[in-house]
């Protein structure tokens, strides 16, 4: 769904404001800290990035296949699926049950690492789509869930082992023997996952709650059913055996012991541990300085003796569960050493079956793995989480960059094998926790060795293949829209304040003019003619095209954006693109309704509107399109739907794929034998084999 990105990084930015404001510093009123020289040991390992090996979980097949046939009309229904590579949104990890493999779980299957080497052992692309996944380390299975269906699987074989219905959010019990699932309709359904039979059904009616845990026995339901309440449910009536009050907003689902006799929970800056049977707090962990960074998570380690958290700066903190004694971690050196930009914000983490092995998952996309007993980081394994989101190919084929979903990482692949051959990370040097939501962009010059990127830290440019910074103007950062002339010469960004065009001389890094766009309406998108005399811009129903000779108005077509009787508006334009020889120019509204425009008197040519996905019209998706090397084409995707139009008279040729998977991004290879997409967290390779 779309996102005001302006939105996403005004709030950034005011939380940086904020952060750099406090003045940091941590503090903690538990001062037990038995393994001081452990805690030593540990800093040491993590401030030396070459004492840690690593490895990057993608999938990588050899050989590489790629398409040897042109795409064209007649054999458009001939195209699939080649190959895939990337690991895909990690949803999940977690450790076979004799500790001697770990698994990362995403949307695009499941990886298996070995806990020696931490060495990627096999992957299953998973061919289904689901809202939610657990495993089951007991017993070696996977559960996959979506609103209406639940699947178990064996790791292993990949095979089905139960289906339950309904689907909806599940929950799994300490041991692995009790599933239950929380449907749309507000029932609760428990199951038995060794006998796949039906241990209860009960309506619960507590208001809107989040599900989060099953007792062991499957007779008890933890819900948080307030902002400061957990509510336990009787699993066979739904009749409320009682409720359990905190000071402070939960700040994350809580974690059952083993046994399921204590019930550990994180409330602002505080850790709190109840007995289920007494529905007593046994004890409460508290940091009260306001400076202190709030837990996001806590753990039980296997054999219920460890508690480990997590706060959201990215620091791992051990407890002993028995009494919260802090055991190591949390100083000031600790988590200000390891908050950096695959480090800021734990969102989960799990022990091995022996309680040897911490595995955390960071939202940067880096697993670290930590012992348990020493406190010592033994790995890290940056696996990329964050959707790609844009794809670009060089103009010799050789070498394709891709980008991640409202990042400034940029990856740099061998188009024949896949391989990534650099990593660029763009944050502003006065921002280095800011991993996101910084809007960059970024075009490949027409030399096929260049790569120029626009972001908050401004226009850099960079080798191809190598990645190496060649050129920075700091002083320069674009807004939304940037558009590239054919030669490369030139680079056009957007103004809001007022709106305008800035032109940028990409040589010799300065302004060359700027040009006026008389509207209040922010500039969207912009595209420049395949011969580069035109520039057109897309803003609310209107595009504007310019002669780029004087910088004189060409042309204003007035009603490029649909009209919405819903609403009574017409919608903005968001995508502009003239076709490769020039002769039309496609625009793109938020609705997601494609019209084609002659280039020769700006008639409307033909128009397409998506029949396949059920229109909210106030909340649109983005659509991805891109034209064929001779015009003939167009390729457009929208969410996870693929389709080849005729790009005269957008008529549908053929449905490509249905994945899962929404499309962020998709082109054509120069040589029109290959159609590329980027698709959550991994690129797509389409063609005739």
């Amino acid at each position: 769904m779309k996102k005001s990105l302006a939105f996403l990084a005004l709030s950034m930015l005011i939380f940086l404001v904020l952060f750099t404001a406090c003045g940091i510093t941590t503090a903690s009123e538990q001062t037990a800290v038995p393994n001081k020289a452990s805690a030593d040991a540990a800093f040491a390992a993590t401030s030396t990035a070459t004492q840690v090996p690593s490895a990057t979980p993608t999938l990588e097949p050899t050989p590489f296949p790629h398409g040897h046939t042109l795409i064209n009309a007649d054999n458009v229904d001939r195209v699939e699926k080649l190959a895939e590579v990337g690991v895909g949104n990690i949803m999940q990890v977690g450790w076979a049950a004799d500790g001697s493999q770990f698994y990362v779980i995403t949307s695009s299957g499941v990886f298996s690492f070995d806990a020696e080497n931490y060495e990627l052992l096999e992957s299953k692309i998973n061919p289904e789509w689901f809202d939610a996944v657990l495993l089951i380390p007991q017993s070696g299975q996977l559960i996959t869930a979506n609103s209406e269906v639940i699947h178990i699987r064996d790791i292993q074989s990949w095979e089905k082992v139960f289906d339950f219905t309904p689907g909806g959010d599940i929950t799994l019990s300490p041991d692995g023997g009790i599933l239950a699932v929380h449907t749309e309709e507000g029932r609760v359904v428990c199951w038995n996952i060794v006998s796949g039979d039906k241990l209860s059904d009960t309506e619960v009616d507590y208001g809107d709650f989040v599900f989060n845990s099953v007792t062991p026995d499957g007779k008890t339901l933890v819900l948080i059913t307030a902002a400061k309440t957990i509510t336990l449910v009787d699993a066979e009536d739904g009749s409320k055996i009682g409720e359990l009050e905190s000071t402070a907003q939960f700040n994350s689902a809580p974690d059952l012991s083993p046994n399921g006799q204590y019930l550990a929970a994180t409330a602002g800056r505080d850790i709190l541990v109840w007995d289920l049977t007494s529905q007593e707090m046994v004890y409460q962990i508290t940091t009260p300085e306001p400076e202190y960074p709030e837990y996001n998570a806590v753990r039980f380690s296997s054999d219920g003796k460890i508690m480990a958290s997590a706060n959201e700066f990215g620091s791992i903190e051990y407890w002993d569960a028995e009494n919260g004694s802090k055991l190591n971690g949390g100083s000031e050196y600790d988590w200000k050493m390891q908050t950096g930009f695959n480090s800021y914000d734990i969102s989960d983490m799990a022990f091995s079956p022996d309680s040897q092995y911490l595995v955390a998952l960071f939202a940067g996309g880096e697993i670290k793995v930590y012992d348990a007993d020493e406190y010592i980081e033994k790995a890290s394994i940056n696996s990329l989480r964050n959707a790609y989101n844009t794809v670009e190919i060089s103009s010799n084929g050789d070498t394709l960059v891709t980008g991640f979903a409202y990042t400034n990482v940029f990856q740099i692949r061998d188009m024949q094998s896949g391989e990534v051959l650099a990593m660029l990370d763009q944050r502003p040097d006065d921002y280095p926790y800011l991993y996101a939501f910084l809007g960059a962009d970024y075009k490949i010059l027409p030399d096929g060795e260049t790569l120029l990127s626009t972001s908050m830290a401004g226009i850099n440019t960079f080798s191809l293949p190598e990645g190496e910074l060649l050129s920075q103007a700091k002083e320069m950062s674009f807004e939304s829209a940037i558009a590239l002339s054919p030669d490369g010469k030139n680079l056009f960004l957007v103004n809001s304040q007022p709106v305008s065009i800035t032109v940028w001389d990409v040589d010799a890094q300065e302004i060359i003019t700027t040009i006026p766009v008389n509207t209040e309406y922010a500039i969207t998108d912009m595209a420049i003619s395949p011969d580069g005399t035109l520039l057109a811009a897309g803003t609310t129903h209107f595009v504007y095209v310019w002669n780029t000779a004087n910088w004189s108005l060409a042309a204003t077509i007035s009603e490029a954006g649909s009209y919405s009787d819903f609403l009574g508006v017409y919608s903005t334009v968001n995508k502009v693109q003239f076709s490769p020889d020039g002769t039309s120019l496609i625009t793109c509204d938020d609705l997601d309704v494609l019209q084609s425009w002659s280039t020769s008197n700006w008639s409307l040519q033909a128009t397409y509107e998506k029949d396949f996905i059920f229109m909210d019209y106030t909340d649109a998706y983005d659509i991805a399109m891109a034209f064929s090397p001779d015009s003939s084409l167009l390729a457009v995707a929208v969410q996870h739907v693929i389709e080849i139009l005729d790009a005269s008279t957008l008529e549908v040729l053929t449905r490509v794929s249905e994945s899962a998977y929404n499309v962020n991004d998709i082109a054509f290879t120069p040589d029109g034998k290959e159609l590329i997409t980027g698709q959550w967290g991994r690129i797509v390779y389409w063609g005739i084999p």
